[in-house]
């Protein structure tokens, strides 16, 4: 899985994007609904199920098509290891187990001219995306659906052996907002409070609780709401977007202690639609511990950027991690 044409597939818990790569260029791109468990109200077999029908679907959209491939490489949202995954919370909801994915995958794709498949997790795909001779060093934070992220050092991937590394979406933050749950099931999660779902929740919440006034009912507000209202400059919905990168920023500050990174990449569809006032909020948020304001990293301080503003950065980061030589491939039989 090298020179020859590609067929990559972004499978998050919102939007499914897809191309057919080929030497870095994206040829046929298309985005469409996930079938994930908030459109879906289906048992957890029923999701897989229909994502396997999702994945066979989308190959054979693009053999329609005429395009020629024998490789289809998956940015996967939750831990994946051996070809199997062991969660994929924004996707599916709640797993107890874990789900032998690539073994399903040759299953459903029998008779399509797929031979060979490649599944890591979608924030790895996307840190390919930025490794470079140039930046090898950095953290790459999504927030859109969940939140998740993922240390690069030195030009790889730091997974460990459990393939849990950067699933800080499931951090504990504390009690103060054990009201809140995650779509893994748990309360006080990260992704339950600074994602582009949490934050909805949040302002739901902040609302419940007298602190302030919004246009939508708690019950219907949604991420856009909490988007338009920070970019109309309402102070509440500033309000909520501040109290929502507060456990963020606690997690970055975490992170550039323990391992000395210095420059944090944030994408996900909530943080670029609100650029430079959502990496503005996070910043002040990270900086307001005085020994951060204090604490000089590699002469520059710690920098948070909003991302390129691609709907397909995942794909291109698949490419290129399929050109590292380090990519784990499996044969379709």
């Amino acid at each position: 899985m090298t020179a020859t044409p590609v067929l990559a597939v972004d499978a998050g818990g919102t939007w499914m994007r897809s191309a057919v790569v080929s030497g870095g260029r994206l040829f046929g791109a298309m985005k469409r609904d996930s079938p994930n468990f908030i459109r879906n109200r289906l048992p957890l077999e029923d999701l897989q199920e229909a994502f396997l029908d999702e994945i066979r679907t989308t190959v054979l959209h693009y053999r329609e098509r005429h395009f020629r491939f024998s490789s289809i490489a998956i940015a996967f949202p939750g831990p994946v290891r051996g070809g199997s995954v062991y969660g994929a919370p924004t996707l599916w909801g709640p797993m107890n187990s874990p789900y032998p994915l690539i073994r399903r995958l040759r299953g459903r794709l029998g008779g399509t001219g797929i031979r060979q498949i490649a599944v890591i997790n979608d924030m790895t795909a996307m840190g390919w995306r930025y490794v470079s001779r140039r930046m090898k060093d950095f953290c790459i934070i999504t927030v859109s659906s969940g939140i998740g992220s993922k240390i690069f050092w030195n030009g790889e991937a730091m997974l460990g052996s459990s393939a849990m590394g950067g699933e800080i979406g499931h951090w504990f933050c504390g009690d103060r907002y054990g009201n809140l749950v995650c779509d893994c099931g748990e309360r006080g999660h990260l992704g339950a409070v600074s994602s582009g779902r949490g934050i909805a929740k949040l302002a739901a919440s902040m609302l419940q609780s007298g602190g302030g006034e919004a246009s939508a009912p708690e019950e219907q507000i949604e991420s856009l709401d909490v988007i338009e209202g920070v970019l109309r400059g309402d102070r509440f919905w500033n309000n909520v977007l501040e109290e929502s990168v507060k456990p963020l920023a606690s997690a970055i500050r975490l992170i550039a202690l323990s391992t000395g990174l210095s420059l944090f990449i944030v994408v996900g569809g909530f943080a670029s639609s609100l650029g430079r006032a959502y990496t503005k909020a996070l910043s002040n948020a990270v900086l307001d511990d005085k020994f951060m304001r204090t604490f000089n990293y590699s002469g520059r301080g710690i920098r948070i950027v909003i991302g390129e503003s691609s709907d397909y950065q995942a794909l291109r980061g698949l490419w290129n991690y399929l050109n590292s030589g380090n990519a784990e491939v499996y044969r379709l039989s």
